[in-house]
């Protein structure tokens, strides 16, 4: 996918090495997301949840992968076979919180497909 400008941040790109496009619901996914400028960075995490407006929003913070990469895996019980899945990430600096993708840029999160048994 490559790195995009951060709308709130002149300075600062964010984007998503492996952005899945195809979730295997019996193995856990890790997602990885680079960020072009880690200055004032408190943390990183990843929303995500089945696409199903009925099911919570659960959250996990990235671990620092090195060189601007954060990466953080969700486990396969939060993959459900029935449903695809949906994910956004913040950036929270000590200026405030970023999303990406923003809700600027469309549709605000991105939606990966579950294969169906």
């Amino acid at each position: 996918m490559g790195l995009r400008p951060d709308p709130f941040d002149a300075n600062r790109k964010v984007g998503t090495e492996s952005q899945p496009t195809e979730l295997d619901p019996a193995a856990d996914a890790t997602l990885v997301v680079q960020l072009s400028n880690a200055s004032n960075l408190r943390s990183v995490v990843l929303h995500y949840r089945p696409l199903n407006q009925t099911v919570d929003w659960k959250q996990v913070t990235l671990k620092k992968a090195g060189d601007g990469s954060f990466q953080g895996t969700v486990s396969s019980k939060d993959i459900l076979s029935r449903d695809d899945f949906q994910y956004f990430v913040e950036v929270l600096t000590s200026d405030g919180g970023h999303r990406f993708p923003s809700y600027l840029d469309g549709q605000p999160y991105f939606v990966a497909r579950v294969r169906r048994p």
